[in-house]
This record gives C-alpha cells, sequence and structure tokens, in this order.
C-alpha cells in the first residue's frame, strides 16, 4: 500500500474510508492477480496433457488404444485452444498484456507499475522482493 490518503482528506471519517477503499483495492487486484495465474497454469496443464496423450498414442501398436489416446490429446488440444482465445480476449483490453513465456512475478510487476501510474500519479512503487 502506498505512503496515506491524499493531502485534502483531512477528517477521521474520510480517512477511514480512503484506507477501507484502498484496502479493498488491493484484495480485488490480488483476486485478478490469481485469475491471471490460473488461466496460465490451466493452458500449461492442457498443453502437457495433450502432448502427453499424442505421445501415448504414437506409442501403442493396439489401434483402439491409438484411437482413444489420439480423441484425448485432440480433446486437450481443444480446450487448450479455448483458454487460450479467452485469455487473449481479456488481456486485450487490459494496459499490460502478459508476454508469452514472460516470467509472471516481472509481469505483475510491470502492471502493478502502470495501474497504479494511471490511479496515481506521484505514486512511488514499493518494488517487490524478488
Amino acid at each position: 500500500m502506498n505512503q496515506g490518503p491524499p493531502p485534502g482528506v483531512r477528517l477521521l471519517g474520510d480517512r477511514v474510508h480512503w484506507f477501507r477503499a484502498e484496502a479493498e483495492m488491493e484484495r480485488w487486484r490480488e483476486q485478478w492477480e490469481i485469475k491471471l495465474i490460473e488461466f496460465l497454469r490451466c493452458i500449461r496443464s492442457f498443453d502437457t496433457m495433450s502432448e502427453t496423450w499424442t505421445s501415448l498414442a504414437a506409442r501403442h501398436s493396439s489401434p483402439s488404444h491409438t484411437a482413444y489416446a489420439r480423441k484425448k490429446g485432440l480433446m486437450y488440444q481443444q480446450m487448450c485452444d479455448e483458454v487460450k482465445v479467452a485469455f487473449a480476449t481479456i488481456q486485450a483490453k487490459e494496459p499490460t498484456p502478459y508476454q508469452t513465456g514472460e516470467d509472471i512475478v516481472h509481469f505483475v510487476i510491470r502492471h502493478r507499475q502502470v495501474e497504479l501510474a494511471q490511479f496515481h500519479p506521484q505514486h512511488v512503487y514499493v518494488r517487490l522482493a524478488l
């Protein structure tokens, strides 16, 4: 959190309201970051499962096992593609889109800097310890 309420906020009730609103914003930001990580984890998981089932299909000599493994591989690939499309749609609205392969901690730091600069031009960002 930052240094405190803006200079114009003098009354105790205004200060309490300001700090509560700031805490609520921080909780919202934390939930947004958790959802982002869940999206990325889901994409990675579906992609890995698709590759696993596809490699299993290539190893089996039984036609039924091969067909089942290919079907599962395709299912996971389709789910991965759907999540990638949804993620790209959501990221299109963000001021700082996630770059594929980017370290998530660096992305969160970069996103917070841009986000806070939009709301508090004089805000001094406290860097997360890496």
